[in-house]
């Protein structure tokens, strides 16, 4: 889930501090918030979730205040600055879904052929039924 505190220094400045001057990285098994620091103050945060692919079909996507509440659940017990990050997000959540395959997994090498970047991610979306924006 991505969200952005603009003109943090001043209107999130706990979250502000917690970020310093460039990136900050607080992870857990299954879980963290990569937070950064963009143009004009802004934070920039992407809390991530292991989670299966059905775990927000039980709510509309839309809805902003749900979103952010379930995902905010997983990060409870943390310090309030950085679930802030998520809490008081100057833009509406949005899911941005990564997919993965599991550990180990392999496939026949086809000679002659290499994928890269987008051509190997697009390929491991239809390999594994998910949907793209694109």
């Amino acid at each position: 889930m991505e969200t952005f505190l603009f003109d943090a220094g001043t209107r999130h400045p706990a979250s502000a501090e917690a970020v310093g001057a460039g990136s900050l990285f607080a992870l857990a098994p299954g879980r963290g918030l990569p937070a950064h620091r963009a143009g004009g103050g802004t934070l920039h945060t992407c809390a991530q979730l292991r989670k299966p692919r059905d775990w927000f079909a039980d709510f509309g996507a839309t809805d902003a205040a749900a979103l952010t509440a379930r995902v905010v659940r997983e990060f409870d017990g943390w310090a309030p600055e950085l679930t802030a990050l998520l809490t008081d997000s100057d833009t509406p959540p949005v899911l941005r879904p990564t997919v993965t395959l599991p550990a180990g997994h392999r496939w026949d090498r086809l000679p002659g052929v290499s994928l890269l970047g987008d051509a190997a991610h697009s390929l491991l979306a239809l390999m594994t039924g998910a949907e793209r924006d694109s």
